[in-house]
């Protein structure tokens, strides 16, 4: 009996040896995805919870607030969170060879495509920093919610039956170990 046991543990030694060579490579290098970016946003997109919500100050006056949703993905399509710089446009529509603007807007932005113009930018450099960036992330959504103040106008504009939306675009210039990665998405908010 004993010398059997000896020479079923040689080959039960080989067979472990061989098993354990074959989960040693790790899946990602199977498939050349760089394990340190395998979780890494790859696609954004506004979530349709994006909205404009009108406020009242204490002293009367009236304002417009965007209510960004922002969805960052992976490569296997689940909900993740990046570090990057942030950046929102909001575009409106103008009437072909308008002169002005009798919305209470600036004229001196440019023209977009189909008669749009970029009446407003939001730089948010704290979406770099891993604390102020986790406090814009509601769990409950799995998007980043993102509260930015805004003109009167803008909830205006929304509500005008000629104009009656307006866009917006957002950047995020992502951080990554093979250099910055940009993702860019645009969504029509209206009534």
């Amino acid at each position: 009996m004993v010398s059997r046991v000896s020479v079923c543990a040689p080959l039960w030694g080989a067979l472990w040896m061989s098993l354990s060579a074959c989960q040693s490579t790790p899946t990602l290098q199977r498939h050349n995805v760089d394990a340190a970016e395998a979780f890494a946003p790859v696609t954004m997109r506004i979530h349709p919870l994006t909205h404009i919500e009108g406020t009242t100050t204490p002293g009367g006056a009236s304002a417009s607030q965007v209510i960004l949703h922002i969805e960052l993905k992976d490569r296997y399509d689940d909900t993740v969170k990046g570090l990057g710089r942030l950046t929102v446009m909001l575009y409106r529509p103008v009437a072909s060879g308008a002169a002005g603007d009798s919305a209470g807007g600036s004229t001196s932005s440019t023209d977009g495509p189909a008669n749009e113009r970029q009446d407003l930018k939001w730089s948010l450099p704290e979406f770099a920093d891993p604390d102020p960036n986790m406090k814009r992330f509601d769990s409950a959504t799995r998007t980043y919610r993102i509260r930015l103040d805004a003109p009167d106008w803008v909830l205006r504009t929304i509500r005008d039956e000629r104009a009656g939306y307006i866009k917006l675009r957002v950047i995020f210039a992502l951080a990554a170990d093979s250099g910055e990665k940009v993702l860019t998405d645009d969504f029509i908010v209206q009534r």
